[in-house]
């Protein structure tokens, strides 16, 4: 894949996230608590299966892609990631997939601010 391929593919990635989400924002005021049970466990595992894919598709070895969604909030808390002293802050799909091809071109240890 390309970048423009790879940047794609992890939009969809994040939409499907931020629909899923979204989901269980509106259910929640119907059905009370949905931090578990067979909905949100199917729902949420079936997203975490996606996961595993993308990663897999995007070369992303060291679990980069579940640290910017749960972690680092989508991008949204803007946390600095890197290798050795190449840290910059990771807000969007273009600073994530710079850090995975950082990551599969870099032997040194990730560093997270």
């Amino acid at each position: 894949m390309n970048k423009a391929e790879k940047l794609a593919a992890l939009q969809n990635w994040q939409t499907a996230y931020k629909n899923l989400d979204a989901a269980f924002d509106l259910l929640k005021p119907a059905l009370g608590y949905l931090g578990e049970g067979a909905l949100w466990d199917a729902s949420w595992f079936t997203f975490e299966r996606y996961a595993e894919v993308m990663s897999d598709l995007v070369g992303d070895d060291s679990g980069w892609l579940n640290w910017y969604c749960y972690e680092n909030d989508m991008g949204a808390k803007g946390y600095e990631a890197g290798y050795g002293e190449n840290l910059r802050p990771i807000e969007d799909l273009d600073d994530l997939l710079w850090l995975i091809e950082e990551g599969a071109k870099n032997d040194s240890v990730e560093t997270i601010v």
